[in-house]
């Protein structure tokens, strides 16, 4: 598999008098194809991880290599370009517009792409097809359990074929039966070809991974197996 993502030494700090080390030294690679969780407390450190892999952030010391390339230290606009182009996004929240279709809603991910009207629709119909929900473009978010708000969130994601799916306790708003279900669309995904890096704050999700990562007081430590 080759290595899309290498974090060397990478940390983060907030404040300048009293600095507080949201994120210590630490090391991940992530190859294309793998399914990674981490695990972790809130406060842990979860989800300044995913921001700085999702070029959200900028680290305070470290570097970061995405397909080779040092993104440590990028100015926004390509940071911005590079987001876009090579990163899906899956929210605690779904951030889907109620008067907007499910169609509608994950053609949004082309709004500023310059992609014609009918290829972003092509686009946004497989993607459905992709998280079960092809036969509910047409219907609005009102119409959909909270399950299937977060499939569509996760189409809205998957539509532009990025590297890796980023995804910040996309299950956080569930209960567990439909959590458990949201987790076995990701395996799904990923047995289709698609990276994928959840943090959650669950443990006992870590066995869905392909690899089972834990992170707390900023320290990220590689799991012995999964949980």
């Amino acid at each position: 598999m080759s290595e899309l993502i290498r974090l060397e030494s990478i940390s983060r700090s907030y404040g300048d008098a009293v600095p507080i080390r949201a994120l210590r030294e630490c090391s991940l690679t992530v190859h294309e194809g793998e399914f990674v969780v981490v695990s972790g407390p809130s406060g842990s450190g979860k989800s300044t991880l995913l921001n700085l892999i999702g070029l959200l952030d900028t680290p305070t010391t470290g570097s970061y290599l995405f397909r080779g390339e040092d993104v440590s230290r990028l100015r926004e606009r390509r940071r911005a370009m590079l987001r876009g182009a090579e990163i899906g996004f899956v929210f605690q929240s779904f951030q889907i517009l109620e008067q907007r279709s499910c169609l509608e809603n994950v053609m949004l991910a082309d709004l500023y792409s310059g992609t014609s009207s009918g290829a972003s629709r092509e686009r946004a119909r497989r993607a459905l097809d992709a998280v079960g929900l092809g036969e509910r473009g047409e219907s609005f978010p009102t119409e959909l359990s909270g399950g299937q708000r977060q499939r569509v969130a996760i189409a809205r994601a998957l539509s532009a074929g990025p590297s890796i799916l980023l995804c910040d306790e996309p299950t956080g708003n569930l209960d567990s039966g439909t959590a458990l279900s949201v987790f076995e669309l990701f395996r799904s995904l990923n047995a289709d070809g698609a990276t994928v890096l959840v943090i959650t704050h669950d443990p006992s999700l870590m066995h869905y991974g392909t690899r089972g990562l834990t992170i707390l007081d900023g320290v990220l430590s590689e799991a012995a197996e999964p949980a």
